[in-house]
Formats: C-alpha cells, structure tokens, sequence
C-alpha cells in the first residue's frame, strides 16, 4: 500500500493509514455510484474521502504501468489548481492499495467542502432572471482558468460548486481527476460548456462574458458554445432523459 500525504498535514497520517481498513464499516455515505464518497471526523478536522472503484483488468494494468491513478491524479490537480488560485478542497492524501502488484482500490482524501457551496443542477433548472448574476460569473471564471491554461474535462453542474453572498459569487472544482494544463484554444474553451444545464439564454449569457473576459470576438463565441450544447445534448439524448428544460 502507498499513502501520500501532504505535508501540511501530516498529524492525520494515523488516521489516513486506517481509511482502506475502516471505510466500510465508519463514516457517512455522501455519494454511492461508480466510486463512493464518504465523510469522516477525524478530530475537529471533516474529510472527504472518495474510493474510486477497482478497474477492469486491462486498466489495471494500463493505472500500475503506463498512467497516473485517478486518487494520484485527484491530488496532484488540486494541488496545482491551489497554487494557481483557483479554489477546491485542501488534498490531504491519496492512497493505492495494490493486489498481486496491480492496482486495485485507491483513495482521494480531502478537506470536507463547507455546506455554503451548492451544485449548479438547481441553478440550470431554475429561473434565467434569477440567476443570470451567476451565468454572466460562470463565464468570467471559466475564462480565468482558461487563461490560466486550466482545463476541466467534465466541467459539468456537479463538479462546479457555487456560493453567493451579498458581495460577491465564488466557484470551486471538485472531480478534479480528469483535467488537463496548458493553452486552450478557442474551439476548446467554447466546447467546454457544453455539459452544462440551462436554456439557449443562460448559454447565450455564459458565452458573451466569456467573450469579453477573453477579448475575443463575441459573436463567433456565441456560435460556437451554442453548436458545441446541440451537439452534446442531441447525443446524451439517444441514450438518456434530459433533465432540464432545453
């Protein structure tokens, strides 16, 4: 088994050790899918701890040999992200836990977000009016990370946390493990909206103010976000219900 912890935080390393021993039996379940999240106290400090499910055997092989774990990959982002300024729970360690010298199960422990921040599912569902402060702040952040040379791969109302108050609104990234770093081209940053809910107006919205945080030319942004959402959604549509009003 290996555990890496980050360093400022090395007076959980006991507690860490034990998670792949106790997850089952302790914590509280947050999320049960594909992989599970859990929550835990340890001390006066809440964790986050997100087990990702144990690969096929061919991934196994390709996670033990030719590619960074997910866990590793979770803990690595976030700790770039940190050190560009752009806000997601505090990486406290990753683990991997190997069988037959293989990776199997693997874990991401982080700083329990605070309960202020919400998804962005209710905010795609609900009124334009309401929450058209939020998309216009979406498109402004989303053109900072891009600036910052930030790409999140599933850039979806899940994995981006809001939180509004009377002075200002503020995002941060969760489901870290799937990004990539360096230049975004124009096509790439508009694509990148794509996973998101909302009606062709919020889109229209997030698209201008990214235009203008870029400085590129608006109507050509508008195009493209929109042409990239059709594309996305007619495709999840063969195959799911669309939850939100289009």
């Amino acid at each position: 088994m290996k555990i890496i912890i980050n360093p400022a935080y090395q007076q959980l390393a006991d507690f860490v050790s034990r998670i792949p021993e106790i997850f089952d039996r302790e914590g509280s379940v947050i999320y049960e899918g594909r992989n599970v999240i859990k929550v835990f106290q340890a001390g006066n400090i809440v964790l986050n701890v997100k087990r990702f499910k144990k690969p096929s055997y061919l991934n196994r092989l390709v996670y033990t040999f030719f590619r960074s774990p997910k866990a590793a990959r979770a803990y690595e982002h976030a700790l770039t992200l940190l050190s560009k300024g752009v806000e997601t729970p505090a990486p406290i360690a990753y683990i991997i836990y190997r069988e037959a010298g293989l990776l199997s199960w693997s874990y991401f422990v982080s700083i329990q977000i605070p309960d202020v921040y919400q998804t962005l599912y209710e905010v795609g569902q609900g009124s334009i009016e309401e929450n058209e402060d939020i998309f216009r702040a979406l498109g402004i952040y989303t053109a900072h990370l891009h600036q910052k040379g930030i790409y999140h791969k599933d850039y979806s109302p899940g994995n981006i946390l809001y939180y509004r108050s009377s002075e200002e609104i503020k995002f941060c990234l969760i489901d870290i493990n799937r990004m990539s770093f360096g230049t975004v081209s124009l096509r790439k940053g508009c694509a990148n909206f794509a996973r998101l809910w909302g009606k062709e107006k919020a889109f229209r919205i997030l698209a201008e103010s990214y235009a203008d945080t870029m400085r590129i030319n608006k109507t050509c942004c508008v195009n493209l976000v929109l042409r990239y959402r059709r594309s996305f959604w007619r495709r999840y549509a063969k195959k799911y219900p669309i939850k939100f009003e289009m």
